[in-house]
């Protein structure tokens, strides 16, 4: 195999929290809350590799 094609869903609109609260909740604050996390430990040490989100890791 000498390639793959990964397509990604879009975030689920804020819009939708009265039919998609699991996919909302998902897809805005479990993972901006780890990327923001990330982003705070990297000020403490610049130039760490952080494990990916949950959502990318899944896919990998």
């Amino acid at each position: 195999m000498n390639n793959v094609t990964v397509l990604y869903q879009g975030s689920t609109s804020p819009e939708k929290i009265g039919s998609q609260a699991g996919e909302v909740k998902r897809d805005w604050w479990d993972n901006n809350k780890q990327i923001l996390n990330n982003i705070e430990k990297s000020y403490k040490k610049p130039n760490t590799i952080f494990d990916p989100t949950k959502q990318i890791a899944s896919m990998l």
